[in-house]
């Protein structure tokens, strides 16, 4: 794979990330998990636009195609370690093991919302997979995503279930306060929230976050930004149903916000196909070298510490100074841009001098560390 591509992959991480961010904000400055319906949070007609906005654009497409990113890399770290002479299920196991580590500590100590955990469990799983090819690969994430979303689907269909209005806000006021008191209390309610978001939901999450991971894996090995370079037609194709179909799908909430099957399919397909969207539009920018492109590809060069980055400065803001629960949507989007910013300039000062994120570094240093026994010296891949 040539480096104008490598970077088109890079920029797509990057878009990620910034998209990561703006939906992430919320839940660091405010009790998401537990906010009433319709919202307490997005109250004035401005702030009810740019929640719609930001429902529509970035709600549950970022996860998609960071989640593809990973099976594109697992492909990468396979073939480099195979290059090596290295056993690329041991180097990967390695790598892995490291996520699991950040993952935990980032989830337990930082923010309840880590979704580094659940890549490093889940991608024990993708191992047996690099041995199928392209197609079977495939066809098993179209199986493991259509079908079970397909069955809820029919299922709250027949049900007809719509959410009806309540107000949480005495819950809402007991969680703001434990976050803004004393460390161990903030410790237990984060533990709580990650339970609540992860440990309840184990179905979900896969069909939702396993055959991303397919995906990625089939596309690398199936050589699909060849296939898209040497077929442009093909490319502005994907882009247009992409875009036509994601957009349609995430807007259908507007008409019945209550309906409960309507949310499904528009967090379901409508996000990762929208996701879809965003990667091709970045892979059409890349084709032409475009300033932004750039910009994208620093970020993404250094996702694993800019995304950690995120997490760092909303727990300082939001529960070291205790803003938590104090600060309105439009002054969190606005914070939000600034970081991203700051995380734009930081990239670059540190990729003029390093060729990793300092993350990165030790992540590919842990990664292929090879021990030899005493005596014959240690040897680092």
């Amino acid at each position: 794979m040539n480096q104008v591509r490598i970077q088109a992959l890079d920029s797509i991480r990057g878009f990620a990330i910034v998209g990561i961010l703006l939906v992430n904000i919320i839940s660091f400055s405010w009790p998401e998990l537990y906010d009433s319906f319709p919202s307490s949070y997005w109250q004035s007609p401005t702030e009810q636009f740019l929640h719609n906005f930001s429902t529509i654009f970035a709600q549950s497409s970022f996860y998609p195609i960071f989640a593809t990113l990973f099976g594109i890399s697992m492909s990468f770290v396979f073939k480099s370690a195979l290059r090596k002479g290295l056993n690329p299920y041991i180097i990967f196991s390695k790598r892995l093991l490291f996520l699991l580590l950040i993952g935990a500590a980032h989830a337990f100590f930082i923010w309840h919302g880590d979704i580094l955990l659940i890549y490093a469990i889940l991608g024990f799983l993708l191992m047996p997979f690099y041995r199928l090819k392209p197609k079977a690969i495939a066809n098993t994430e179209l199986f493991i995503w259509l079908i079970p979303n397909f069955l809820y689907g029919m299922y709250l269909y027949g049900s007809n279930f719509s959410l009806v209005p309540y107000n949480n806000s005495i819950i809402i006021q007991e969680i703001i306060d434990v976050y803004n008191s004393e460390f161990s209390a903030r410790f237990f309610q984060n533990f709580h929230d990650w339970q609540l978001s992860y440990v309840d939901s184990i179905p979900f999450i896969f069909i939702s976050i396993f055959p991303m991971f397919l995906f990625g894996l089939a596309a690398a090995k199936s050589n699909l930004f060849n296939q898209f370079n040497k077929e442009k037609r093909i490319l502005y194709v994907f882009w247009l149903i992409s875009g036509a179909l994601g957009l349609t799908l995430k807007t259908l909430f507007l008409i019945e916000p209550s309906y409960v099957l309507v949310i499904h399919l528009s967090e379901a397909f409508g996000g990762p196909i929208l996701g879809l969207f965003y990667s091709l539009s970045i892979i059409m920018l890349g084709q032409r070298g475009t300033r932004i492109q750039a910009i994208l590809a620093d970020i993404g060069r250094t996702s694993m510490s800019n995304y950690l980055f995120q997490s760092i400065v909303g727990l300082i803001i939001f529960r070291v100074f205790g803003f938590y629960g104090k600060v309105e949507p439009i002054a969190t989007l606005t914070l939000a841009a600034i970081i991203i910013l700051l995380q734009a300039l930081l990239s670059r000062w540190w990729l003029m001098y390093h060729n990793y994120g300092p993350l990165e570094f030790v992540w590919k240093k842990v990664t292929f560390l090879q021990l030899k026994p005493r005596g014959r010296g240690n040897v680092s891949a």
